[in-house]
């Protein structure tokens, strides 16, 4: 009986240390892939999601616009050449509603931009993008809400910082 149970302990610790050896070796094998650089030509994403607010006319009245704006800034990194080309945004907005100051009206802005760039890393990228407002008045067209978005980037492509504002440039 104890030479039996000697035999199962024996290779119940070959095993461990056989799958202790695979662990080790998989996990080495998967921190030399994250921890390298983005290699040239690769996709650089980059997401924010924040809050966005501002003031513009709609139809006549001042509204005040508040709520959240979902951004997806996607590099592609050249094999040979800076800057990064191309550079596409994907911008939408999320429960962003507006508060009429004349009349206390409720506007709801919703929509998604996509829009491709040329950039300049240093320089960072601004853009401006319209989104739906529904119609008010039965036979006034929809004014568009329109929101200003900058992005910086560091040297790698990664987008560091979003500024978003809905109306006007600040």
């Amino acid at each position: 009986m104890k030479a039996r149970t000697r035999t199962r302990d024996k290779l119940m610790k070959t095993k461990n240390i056989a799958f202790t050896i695979i662990l080790l070796l998989l996990s080495c094998v998967a921190f030399t892939f994250t921890a390298q650089a983005d290699p040239p030509g690769q996709h650089v994403v980059t997401q924010f999601h924040q809050t966005v607010l501002g003031t513009q006319s709609v139809n006549g009245e001042l509204v005040d616009f508040y709520g959240m704006i979902h951004v997806v800034v996607d590099v592609q990194l050249p094999a040979v050449q800076l800057p990064p080309d191309p550079c596409r945004v994907h911008a939408n907005l999320s429960d962003v509603v507006g508060i009429g100051r004349d009349t206390g009206g409720t506007y709801h802005a919703d929509g998604a931009t996509d829009s491709d760039f040329m950039v300049d890393l240093s320089e960072g990228l601004s853009l401006e993008a319209d989104y739906l407002i529904p119609p008010g008045p039965p036979d006034a067209p929809p004014d568009p809400c329109r929101v200003f978005i900058s992005i910086a980037f560091d040297q790698s492509g990664h987008a560091t910082a979003l500024s978003a504002v809905i109306g006007s440039r600040q």
